[in-house]
Order: structure tokens, then sequence, then C-alpha cells
């Protein structure tokens, strides 16, 4: 399994509805966090960094559900990606 040594401070934590652990860590680049995807059987199926003003706030039905804050009106919005995992 291609984990770390040590694993960074962890920011959030979140359950998908497959069961999938989510998992956003705190890296040097204060902009983003490092989001880590394992299987319930703990096996890393994505690893990336998210922005941090889009926190994550939901996966479900292939969808990651983001809130995101328009610099120009201040307006917070829930802003929906299509999300799609595949194994290596």
């Amino acid at each position: 399994m291609d984990l770390p040594d040590r694993w960074p401070a962890l920011h959030t934590m979140l359950i998908d509805d497959e069961n999938r652990l989510w998992i956003a860590t705190i890296v040097d680049d204060r902009e983003v966090y490092r989001w880590w995807v394992l299987s319930e059987e703990g096996k890393l199926l994505a690893r990336f960094d998210w922005p941090r003003d889009h926190p994550i706030e939901d996966v479900k039905n292939g969808n990651l559900y983001s809130v995101e804050t328009s610099e120009k009106t201040g307006e917070r919005n829930v802003i929906r990606y299509r999300i799609h995992l595949t194994s290596r």
C-alpha cells in the first residue's frame, strides 16, 4: 500500500455513500488540503489537492459538493462536481 510513514495533521474526515473514507490533511501549502480517499478495507483509491476555500461538504451519487463564495458578491453557493474513482 502506498501510504506515508508519517501522517500529516488531519483537518476533516467524512464517509461517502459508498463507505469510502475521505480524509483532508494539512500540508505546507496553506492554500490547499491534501485529500486521501480510502476504501472500506483501507486501500488508497485517490489522493489529490483541493483548495481550502472550497470546502468539501459531502460526496454522494458520484458527486462531490463544495461550498464556494463569490469574490464579487460574497454569495455562498453549493457547487456540484461529478467525480469518478477508478482502480489502478
